[in-house]
């Protein structure tokens, strides 16, 4: 396996939270020492990140609009008694 693959790999890990400590020391020497694979794995990173972000946005989204839903059928449910 070539440098590069294994960047990747351990960058792979990593997003998925299989990485160990080990690998992710592994990993962040790597990629100092290769600042061109380097430059696109952070770009990665960067965007996995904000991906997650928005997604946790998403859902926190979609709970407080169930909650909103709720607290409307309850209160008409109090105003029809």
């Amino acid at each position: 396996m070539n440098i590069e693959d294994h960047i990747w790999k351990l960058a792979t890990r990593k997003l998925c939270h299989e990485a160990t400590e080990d690998e992710l020391l592994e990993l962040s020497i790597l990629l100092n020492e290769h600042p061109d694979i380097g430059r696109e794995v952070k770009l990665l990173f960067i965007w996995w990140s904000y991906d997650d972000e928005q997604a946790a946005v998403s859902r926190s989204e979609r709970m407080f609009n169930r909650i909103k839903e709720k607290i409307k059928r309850f209160e008409r449910l109090i105003k029809n008694n």
